[in-house]
């Protein structure tokens, strides 16, 4: 039985390196998620900014418009 029982701890102990590498590698995964969405956000922005700059914002049909409402 104490062959066994250690055999056991062994394959316990291989288990919990195995998580902490998990673990590990998941929270590199979320950093470099984390990175590409905020790369995607500054993106979206700075496009925002070069449309604004190229295409000036169209004036409010509402603020010309000259007929009197009713």
């Amino acid at each position: 039985m104490g062959q066994a029982l250690q055999n056991l701890w062994k394959r316990l102990s291989i288990v919990e390196a195995r998580i902490q590498q998990e673990n590990s590698r998941l929270r590199i995964d979320d950093v470099r998620l984390s990175l590409l969405k905020q790369m995607k956000t500054d993106l979206r922005a700075r496009i925002r900014i070069a449309e604004l700059q190229d295409h000036p914002p169209v004036a409010d049909s509402a603020a010309h418009d000259t007929r009197i409402s009713a």
